[in-house]
Order: C-alpha cells, then structure tokens, then sequence
C-alpha cells in the first residue's frame, strides 16, 4: 500500500533486500572504517541504517500482515 503499486514487483524485492543489506553495510563501514569515521560517526552511521531499515520493516509489515497482502519473492 504504501511502498508498492501493482505493477512495480521488482521494485518491492529491492526494497526487501535492501532492507536487508542496509544493515550489513552499516556494520562493515562502522567496523572498516570506524576510525576515519570516528567513534561517534561510527555510532551515527550504524544508528541510522537501523532506523531506516526499522521504518522499512515496519511499513512492509503494515502492508503484508495488516492489509493481507500476499507476496512471493523467487530467490
């Protein structure tokens, strides 16, 4: 409802595995480059990819649990 519009599949498995990846690349540029970055922009950069991963579960899960939406996604 709120991310996807009918016709946009490969839209709605990008925001998936973005979800997924965005937490993964937070983690390895806090730990790589967590010294250029500093202890607080490390702290930063980790702490927004978590938020916005958050805010992205939370929408995908409004719209498959809470308005039946059924969704297959081929791997």
């Amino acid at each position: 409802m709120f991310l996807v519009y009918e016709n946009c599949g490969r839209q709605r498995i990008r925001v998936y595995t973005c979800i997924l990846f965005l937490l993964v690349v937070g983690a390895l540029a806090a730990g790589v480059g967590g010294r250029k970055l500093g202890e607080k922009g490390a702290g930063i950069l980790t702490s927004s990819c978590l938020i916005i991963s958050l805010s992205w579960s939370v929408l995908i899960f409004y719209e498959i649990i809470l308005s039946f939406s059924t969704t297959h996604i081929k791997l």
